[in-house]
């Protein structure tokens, strides 16, 4: 079976290498029109969403809840989770995603962004991830945590976890690092986060998210 490591790498790589195909629709504020669909339609070919028996996994990292938003309005029928990060939503905000994304389906598991002067965009925000689980796969509590929002101290703002009953049960958990530093302590601080939650719980994880390092990079490393 694949390594915890190889796995992070997997979904790191295909985040990577659909990440033009991502931002075409990363357009806050913007309705879908006919364009957008067809966008849509190619990333579902790109990623073989079109198997109706297919199931995937997505992981985006949208920069704002505006583009979070809009994808989760995308026709995504075969995701059982998309993995997102760097939202920048604070508590408030994300309770209005999570009312709209119900009603397109979606049950959300979401951390805050933090607040910080220095990193971030103009409103001094920066993280914050979420897990967009399929209704019909995820009971509304944070099972087998106390809540979504696994993140702690220096890492505030970079972890998500909760419990999806695809193939019988697994744990998915939503990651994002620190930008442009590589293994430093405090990215080797999420990944050991992980870890300790893992010996916590007896299923299967899938970890995703925006590691901020090439695959090769990311296993060399390690």
């Amino acid at each position: 079976a694949p390594s915890p490591q190889s796995n992070l790498a997997t979904a790191n790589e295909l985040a990577w290498r659909n990440a033009e195909k991502f931002d075409a629709v990363s357009r806050p504020q913007q309705r879908l029109d006919a364009t957008d669909v067809a966008t849509a339609k190619r990333i579902h070919s790109s990623l073989g969403l079109k198997k109706a028996n297919s199931t995937s996994f997505l992981t985006f990292n949208g920069g704002s809840k505006a583009s979070i938003e809009e994808l989760l309005a995308f026709p995504f029928p075969n995701a059982a989770v998309i993995f997102a990060q760097e939202h920048k939503a604070l508590a408030w905000e994300l309770s209005q995603l999570t009312n709209r994304a119900r009603n397109q389906g979606w049950i959300i598991f979401a951390t805050p962004a933090v607040v910080t002067k220095e990193e971030g965009d103009k409103r001094h925000r920066s993280a914050g991830t979420l897990l967009a689980i399929q209704a019909s796969l995820c009971p509304e509590v944070a099972l087998p945590f106390a809540k979504s929002d696994v993140s702690a101290g220096a890492y505030r703002g970079r972890l998500t976890a909760a419990w999806c009953r695809w193939g019988g049960g697994l744990i998915a958990c939503s990651a994002y690092f620190f930008g442009s530093e590589g293994w430093t302590n405090r990215n080797r601080l999420i990944w050991q986060r992980i870890g300790v939650l893992r010996k916590k719980t007896d299923y299967p994880w899938i970890v995703a998210g925006d590691f901020n390092m090439s695959p090769e990079y990311f296993m060399q490393h390690a």
